[in-house]
């Protein structure tokens, strides 16, 4: 990553860093900005994605220092440690129109741990105009976007005027490094799986788009009847509220009617919801098949106001120290499992 280490600016002349896209992985502490002990220092449209499997990894961290001005950046760690770190209360001047995303339990630390955005913002009183939404980035190290949510959204005053690739950058730029014309709609309403001219063929399908585009209002997935082989991973949902909710449940309301599968690794999952809020699984058979995965259904991150109801779960009994409804090293707040 980018280390800066008692780097010292002045009021008039202030280091700036911007317009960097930084990828760190490995099993280490991964940090992708790190602002050690130093001062009037501009964070300005940079991309990062921590991919480090240590849990406490962090997209931008702040150690010491004073006088930062972080703004327009898009924070992502994809693994299990922090999207915005800082040991300080009175080092960051300035925090806003950002990006944090993360799926791990906590996604931002400021004098203490916060699982959620707006339990971020209250307590800081920073990242007003910022938002918390899945960046899309074109792969793991190639950070560049196209994500509507991220298009026009960032702050016009900080005074970069082009982007990585040269481009100019518009009245109301793009948060991150990349400047770009964003598409995708969120989707709102119901939706149908698999059989004759569904809205998505697979639930693969489904799952992705809903993880990238986000929702507008509730959304219920009617699958079809029929088998359904693969892995399914359900991460923080844009727009995901106690008022809309995403339900993914058997069309004709039959659990043996419909049957998802997966031979999964060892302690591994057929469907997962890491960090995510406001599911509802129902009237679905689950099953974990194979001789190494016993886990039918993961939870893990911080999943709050998830629903598990009147499934068929199948687990594997030959597999020792995971159930077939499994929570691994999870925060969970108002989780209900009933009638399955």
């Amino acid at each position: 990553g980018i280390h800066l280490n008692s780097n010292g600016g002045t009021f008039a002349l202030r280091a700036e860093i911007s317009n960097n896209m930084v990828y760190v992985g490995g099993s280490g502490r991964a940090y992708g900005i790190h602002c050690l002990n130093s001062t009037y220092q501009n964070i300005f449209h940079n991309s990062t994605n921590v991919n480090g499997s240590s849990s406490d990894g962090r997209a931008f961290y702040a150690n010491g220092g004073n006088e930062l001005d972080v703004r327009n950046n898009c924070f992502k760690n994809s693994r299990w440690g922090y999207a915005y770190y800082t040991n300080s209360t009175t080092n960051i001047d300035k925090s806003d129109y950002n990006n944090l995303y993360g799926t791990g339990n906590y996604l931002a630390y400021w004098n203490g741990n916060y699982e959620d955005f707006p339990a971020f913002q209250a307590a800081s009183g920073k990242d007003l105009n910022s938002i918390s939404v899945h960046p899309d980035y074109t792969s793991t190290t190639d950070l560049h976007t196209n994500i509507y949510t991220l298009d026009g959204m960032g702050d016009p005053t900080v005074g970069v005027t082009t982007d990585i690739d040269g481009e100019v950058r518009a009245g109301s730029p793009d948060i991150g490094a990349d400047e770009f014309t964003g598409v995708g709609v969120p989707l709102a309403g119901t939706y149908t799986i698999g059989g004759t001219a569904p809205d998505f063929t697979t639930i693969s399908q489904a799952v992705d788009s809903m993880n990238i585009v986000g929702i507008s209002a509730s959304v219920i997935f009617d699958i079809r009847d029929d088998d359904y082989e693969g892995q399914f991973q359900v991460l923080p949902i844009t727009g995901s509220s106690m008022t809309n909710t995403v339900t993914f449940q058997s069309e004709n309301r039959d659990s043996s009617l419909v049957n998802i599968y997966f031979a999964a690794a060892s302690s591994s999952y057929v469907f997962r919801l890491r960090a995510a809020d406001y599911v509802i699984i129902r009237d679905l058979t689950i099953t974990a098949t194979g001789t190494n995965n016993g886990i039918a259904i993961s939870l893990v991150g911080n999943p709050k106001w998830d629903s598990i109801y009147s499934c068929q779960i199948v687990g594997n009994t030959s597999v020792s120290g995971a159930g077939s409804i499994h929570g691994d090293e999870a925060l969970f707040n108002n989780i209900v499992i009933q009638n399955n």
